[in-house]
């Protein structure tokens, strides 16, 4: 009872349109960001302490996107597969207008100068990376797998060697230690930051430089090797891309804590 009783006040549900869309509760702490088994930018090493904050249990739906949108730009169909052939702007969009409809606070400004972020906004957003791999590893869970929620990777992703080169329904994997499924592989998943290099310092809350010219990819995707599917590998891509002819982009969101 008490276990069922700690469940519930992990998760809550947000109704809209297309029916209720579950979020996990992701308790704030403190992780080492960063691997010794991947490439460069991977490295250093270092002390990142995120603030706590609700991520949406799967990558958001075809379902919601075309709900919020109006419009559904995948290639595979299907109602309970991953939104893909999304640019970080049309995530940026689809955040908006989803807080729009639902009486919240949108987090983001949009001007032809760029994007601006109102942290104050109660709205729904998107992960900055620090975030992102920090639910990935579990949170204050965490167990140092190379992939979210195993070290084998058939267990928790859809990649290049099971996936039959497409994306698959969201949660027919097994999740993470938080609930969290598919945060490695099937697609990848846009964060909020510009990519850059990381430092040696201890940082609260990072969220990426104020420029850059691509923006973080997380996740990996159905069509790579497993190496690109590790929890800490990191992508970018520039904003505008969706990837149409190759690739499978997509993205889940967050809000902040209540």
């Amino acid at each position: 009872m008490r276990k069922l009783f700690y469940l519930l006040l992990m998760i809550f549900f947000v109704s809209c349109n297309s029916g209720s869309v579950e979020f996990i509760a992701i308790e704030g702490g403190t992780f080492l960001m960063g691997s010794k088994n991947g490439d460069e930018d991977e490295l250093p090493i270092h002390s990142v302490t995120v603030s706590s904050f609700y991520m949406m249990k799967t990558e958001v739906t075809q379902e919601l996107y075309e709900k919020v949108m109006g419009d559904n730009p995948s290639k595979i169909i299907g109602n309970k597969y991953p939104v893909t052939h999304v640019s970080w702007f049309d995530a940026i969009t689809f955040c908006n207008k989803w807080s729009t409809s639902e009486g919240l606070m949108p987090c983001y400004k949009v001007t032809e100068n760029g994007v601006t972020w109102n942290k104050d906004a109660n709205g729904y957003r998107l992960p900055t990376e620090a975030e992102w791999e920090y639910a990935a590893r579990g949170g204050i869970h965490k167990k140092n797998y190379e992939y979210s929620g195993s070290d084998n990777i058939n267990k928790v992703a859809w990649y290049n060697e099971n996936s039959d080169g497409q994306p698959h329904k969201v949660a027919t994997k097994e999740p993470n230690d938080l609930g969290l499924y598919d945060m490695s592989g099937n697609a990848g998943e846009w964060c909020w930051d510009w990519k850059d290099d990381y430092s040696n310092r201890a940082e609260t809350n990072p969220c990426g430089p104020t420029l850059g010219d691509r923006k973080v990819l997380r996740s990996g995707s159905p069509y790579i090797y497993d190496y690109y599917c590790r929890i800490a590998n990191r992508e970018g891509l520039e904003p505008q891309e969706r990837m149409v002819d190759f690739g499978c982009i997509g993205f889940r969101v967050v809000r902040k804590s209540k």
